[in-house]
């Protein structure tokens, strides 16, 4: 099945290429192009319920920094108390949603990632200043460590504590990566990098016109407010 769907995902790519006047080049730009853009939705999604789980702790963290005190020699009792906290604010430590939408991509784009991989497997194709699509480019690592850190910087509500380093691992290793890798590969990362720009832009402005609220209000007390 899992190799059905990597075929599958090939003979997109070499229809695209062939409506590209055979470049593989441009079949994937645009293979990235429609997979990232179709999955702007579901992205701005996720991040929206991240900030909202992020801000959600940072309000209960005084609380649970009080509880760590009361309870350091009851590990038992500081869990069950943290446990009815969550419960009381209605907040979950795990956003499980946000989770499985996540782990729903992971296995497209390792079948694009594989399909792009057995395209370049029979080709020795130059693209743009990149001589062989087939292997890695030190200039194209560079662009997509480039673009990773304008993503990371464009991301909202990166906790203060460790931006910069989070910032700077995301870019350290988005280069060592595709400096290893075929360029077709960095070639699809680098266009997906592009979308993930135009996402976090996205998500800035969705988060000016409809605010997330750090509050979630538990069941118990909207009865109680009822």
């Amino acid at each position: 099945m899992w190799t059905q769907f990597v075929n599958w995902i090939g003979s997109i790519l070499e229809t695209l290429a062939q409506m590209n006047g055979g470049s593989l080049g441009l079949a994937i730009v645009f293979l990235s192009l429609v997979v990232r853009l179709s999955l702007i939705p579901v992205s701005l999604y996720v991040g929206r319920r991240t900030i909202v789980q992020k801000r959600n702790m940072d309000r209960l963290k005084p609380q649970l920094e009080s509880l760590k005190e009361k309870y350091a020699d009851d590990p038992v009792k500081l869990q069950k108390e943290t446990v009815a906290l969550f419960k009381k604010e209605g907040v979950s430590p795990i956003d499980g949603k946000s989770m499985l939408v996540t782990l729903f991509q992971a296995p497209v784009f390792m079948a694009v990632f594989s399909a792009i991989r057995n395209g370049l497997a029979k080709s020795s194709e130059s693209f743009l200043w990149i001589r062989n699509l087939a292997k890695a480019d030190v200039y194209l690592a560079l662009i997509v460590g480039f673009l990773a850190y304008v993503m990371m910087i464009l991301t909202p509500d990166l906790p203060e504590s460790a931006k910069t380093m989070m910032i700077w691992f995301q870019v350290i290793l988005s280069v060592v990566i595709v400096s290893q890798i075929a360029s077709g590969v960095g070639v699809y990362w680098a266009t997906g990098n592009i979308v993930g720009i135009v996402d976090k832009l996205l998500l800035r402005l969705s988060l000016k016109i409809w605010p997330v609220s750090s509050h979630t209000t538990s069941p118990t007390r909207s009865a109680a407010n009822g």
